[in-house]
């Protein structure tokens, strides 16, 4: 029986620790607030405009790397529509 309790308490300690790694140390950890004194204006139509070659990566839940890629992209602009072809 006091195994039992000691597994349970130690399974219960891991996910209490992970979920603190998280909560303060992950993806979950930022706001927006924490990008207001420093973001720039962004207009999308001079940003994304014209080829373009663009590579990013995925992350997982707990804010690791899990997929990479490379794409060719093109963007052409009607007004305020805008067209992105991707290969």
């Amino acid at each position: 029986m006091n195994a039992v309790l000691l597994f349970a308490g130690g399974l219960l300690v891991a996910g209490a620790l992970m979920a603190l790694v998280q909560w303060r140390w992950s993806f979950g950890a930022q706001s927006p607030r924490d990008y207001a004194q420093t973001a720039p204006q962004f207009d999308l139509r001079q940003h994304l405009n014209g080829p373009m070659i663009c590579e990013g990566v995925i992350y997982g839940p707990l804010g690791r790397v899990t997929s990479r890629f490379v794409a060719d992209m093109a963007v052409r602009w009607t007004g305020n529509i805008g067209d992105m072809t991707e290969q």
